[in-house]
């Protein structure tokens, strides 16, 4: 448990080595997360990020092109016992810088409250929202521009 500790966690490039703790990350989840977006991808995004607490891999997030032509996170996901530390935002942070264009895009479920109340922490806003891709849960789309991204 990181017990509030986020100096100790390092961001860092993900390494081959890293996508087997990436892979297991969601034990004990919801393994959603991690099944949606298979390691191959990860392996292959343009950027990978992982939050490390020593050896150990606590977070992670990529970043593609996917979103037409724009920046999109379509991951992060941070280990159960670090949430709520500082790892998600220090994840998120650090791959905007990764991000080489204007608009830096990113989606959750409406249902999903810790995760849109750190986008807003964070300078996200709102963009639009995309219904039926899980039924009863819209997916709310957040985008953050280039000129509100952390320097």
């Amino acid at each position: 448990m990181l017990g509030g500790t986020l100096s100790t966690v390092a961001i860092r490039e993900a390494a081959s080595a890293d996508f087997r703790a990436i892979a297991s990350l969601s034990r004990g989840s919801n393994p959603a997360p991690v099944t949606a977006y298979p390691t191959e991808r990860l392996k292959n995004a343009p950027a990978c990020l992982v939050a490390t607490l020593g050896e150990m891999v606590v977070g992670f997030v990529a970043l593609d092109y996917s979103f037409y032509g724009n920046g999109f996170i379509p991951i992060l996901f941070v280990a159960e016992t670090a949430r709520r530390s500082g790892v998600g935002t220090s994840l998120m942070r650090a791959i905007e810088h990764k991000c080489k264009t204007p608009k830096l895009f990113t989606s959750t479920n409406e249902s999903n409250i810790p995760m849109r109340s750190l986008l807003a922490a964070i300078g996200f806003e709102p963009s639009g929202i995309i219904h039926n891709l899980d039924e009863g849960d819209p997916e709310v789309v957040y985008i953050r521009k280039a000129g509100a991204r952390a320097a």
